[in-house]
């Protein structure tokens, strides 16, 4: 009887917590229920989940094919505005809520670990934030999606910060698929080339929409030898 009143007044304490201080989903802002981990149950079914991982051509790798090789390139889900994975993403990048990054990135790395097509990855690399831009925000939240993929993928280990930014380039939105290519291409570079040489690497960031910063990433690798390289992201815009 007596080892029950303690999980008793846990129980207590911890209602009297939450109806002061509610758990809140990231992606509809409603509170969470007591079996809910950080996203809560509707959110999860609303994400329009790709199903890309072996499926050759997606529409993912249709936004990377014609200009450096690649082995393969996928998405968690599909981006829409005013939907579950817009909010958590942006919860993610703006609103500190590094939880989301390492939760999605979960989610992708045991998918990924079940793929033929990605289970042999040995790397993930985030793709980097021009010094400036990290300095504002105070992270990268690509970092955090790495980290999640690599909880979901055992074999596999990050690699946080071989590869960087050197010229902070001008928003994407409003530029041709061209002028984009020719902002980012020549961008990044590799401290030390020789971590990825022979090993299967997944470039990972938040969301796909031109490809264009992508390629830049896969043009600064491209040349080290024996190197395969996929791309992984949260979302792809359609």
């Amino acid at each position: 009887m007596s080892a029950s009143k303690p999980s008793a007044l846990k129980s207590i304490l911890t209602s009297t917590w939450r109806l002061f201080y509610p758990k809140i989903c990231p992606g509809c802002d409603g509170g969470l229920l007591e079996n809910e981990g950080l996203i809560c149950i509707s959110c999860l079914f609303e994400l329009s989940y790709a199903n890309t991982h072996d499926r050759m051509c997606n529409p993912v790798e249709e936004k990377l094919a014609g200009k450096i090789h690649f082995d393969g390139a996928t998405a968690l889900c599909y981006y829409h505005k005013s939907s579950a994975i817009q909010s958590l993403i942006h919860a993610l990048k703006y609103k500190r809520n590094t939880d989301v990054g390492l939760y999605l990135g979960e989610m992708l790395g045991r998918e990924l670990s079940n793929s033929y097509r990605f289970k042999d990855v040995d790397i993930v690399i985030p793709v980097p934030l021009h010094p400036r831009k990290l300095q504002q925000r105070g992270y990268n939240q690509s970092n955090f999606i790495a980290e999640g993929i690599c909880n979901g993928m055992p074999n596999a280990r990050p690699s946080i910060g071989n590869l960087y930014r050197g010229k902070n380039t001008n928003t994407q939105t409003s530029k041709s698929i061209f002028e984009r290519w020719e902002n980012v291409s020549k961008i990044f570079s590799c401290r030390d080339p020789r971590e990825y040489v022979d090993k299967h690497v997944l470039i990972v960031d938040d969301v796909i929409t031109s490809g264009s910063t992508i390629e830049g990433v896969l043009a600064a690798l491209e040349n080290i030898k024996d190197i395969r390289m996929s791309v992984g992201v949260l979302a792809s815009a359609e």
